[in-house]
């Protein structure tokens, strides 16, 4: 369903192929896990996914950079649905 959202393969990851970095905080220390990682270029990609997290009952994690040290872009349950934000360049 998410490939429906984001059609490029390169900015989804689920399972296994989602990169440590997103399951790793110095606060949390390592996560179980996430649902996916969805990487949005545009506004309306980042309101269809939280439409599709909110449709599915999913957390949410808007991740910037990555660089928070107090446990805010780690997922805390394998439920979540994390939405980095760093491919977009433009605050409207």
């Amino acid at each position: 369903m998410l490939k429906a959202i984001i059609s490029d393969v390169d900015r989804v990851f689920a399972g296994d192929a989602i990169p440590d970095k997103y399951l790793f905080d110095d606060y949390v220390g390592k996560s179980d896990g996430a649902y996916a990682v969805c990487l949005p270029i545009t506004h309306d990609e980042v309101k269809k996914l939280v439409i599709f997290a909110n449709k599915e009952n999913l957390k949410i994690v808007a991740r910037g950079a990555g660089t928070g040290l107090s446990g805010a872009t780690a997922p805390l349950t394998e439920d979540t649905l994390i939405i980095d934000l760093s491919k977009m360049n433009k605050i409207h």
